[in-house]
């Protein structure tokens, strides 16, 4: 093959490499995670990517053995005794900073729709599954921070974007009963963002977890606060405290011995840190006889909630 021959040859393999990186979809990273963002204002969804950072790598830890796991959406456990009890003043710190979610479906019911908690001035952090379903059939979501029982003292907020990670919400697609996968574990977490600036006079919590004084090194015999709003309690915000027990090997599953209720899904894991109220954890779900679970604050969480504050 003479030179000129060659030449041709590399122009054509050149230009069929441009057309293959302009013509063919966009390869996700292995360093990037998609979320996705529905405009419940518009009804718009997009998508966008956020830096992904290995759970595992980032804290060596060697969890307890915790028996078999119950792989689905049961209701989230009384550890008998119950030993909640009722918030009496909700416009205390940092109680205010929690509220109840409500939405409306595609058939124009209003239900209830779990916790959430107020990370930024708009932002609210809660579990996936009180934001988003199968379907995608949730048309609006109502934030009510602080609320006790019918009384509401700061009023109520609407959600104008919700972000969550698309990972979650394929795997939710796909599912045929209540089974609660490894995947939708790790992606079961969602930023709200809200009307009105209500951080800005309530105040809200910081993150804990990740690269605070106590993260997952640290935190295993600690006790935490979960605090949120049992659909069997009118409304009311009742609150426990327990030990963390351990995490899961990947790192970020969060385990306690805390009792918590249905509708308490997307309430915060507390520990206070240095005089100041910090969340370590979303509860999510039962997980045994003995314990409850949390999706634990990793460094995946802190930028997507950095990337809407």
């Amino acid at each position: 093959m003479n030179l000129v021959r060659l030449t041709r040859l590399y122009v054509i393999i050149f230009l069929c490499g441009l057309v293959t990186v302009f013509v063919s979809p966009r390869v996700l990273c292995a360093d990037e995670i998609e979320i996705e963002t529905t405009d419940l204002i518009s009804g718009d969804i997009s998508t966008e990517t956020i830096p992904y950072y290995d759970e595992d790598s980032t804290f060596p830890f060697s969890p307890g053995y915790l028996g078999n796991v119950e792989n689905d959406y049961s209701p989230n456990r009384i550890i008998i005794p119950d030993d909640r009890t009722i918030v009496e003043n909700t416009t205390r710190v940092p109680y205010r900073f929690i509220g109840k979610i409500y939405y409306t479906n595609n058939l124009g019911n209003t239900c209830e729709g779990g916790t959430g908690f107020l990370v930024g001035q708009n932002i609210v952090l809660t579990a996936a599954h009180c934001a988003y379903h199968k379907g995608n059939t949730i048309k609006s979501l109502t934030f009510i921070p602080g609320l006790n029982g019918s009384v509401k003292p700061y009023g109520e907020y609407t959600v104008t974007k919700v972000h969550v990670p698309k990972l979650y919400k394929n795997e939710i697609e796909i599912q045929t009963g209540n089974e609660y996968t490894p995947i939708m574990q790790k992606y079961d977490y969602a930023v709200l963002e809200l009307d009105r600036n209500a951080g800005v006079t309530l105040g809200y919590f910081g993150l804990g977890g990740y690269g605070s004084s106590y993260n997952r090194n640290n935190l295993e015999g600690k006790n935490v606060t979960v605090a949120g709003y049992p659909k069997d309690k009118g409304g009311k915000l009742y609150r426990h405290k327990a030990a963390v027990e351990s995490f899961n090997a990947e790192g970020y599953l969060i385990f306690y011995s805390v009792d918590t209720e249905d509708g308490q899904s997307g309430s915060p894991v507390i520990f206070p840190i240095q005089g100041r109220y910090y969340v370590v954890g979303i509860h999510t779900s039962a997980y045994s006889e003995t314990l409850n679970r949390g999706r634990y604050i990793t460094k995946n969480i802190v930028n997507l909630v950095n990337k809407y504050k």
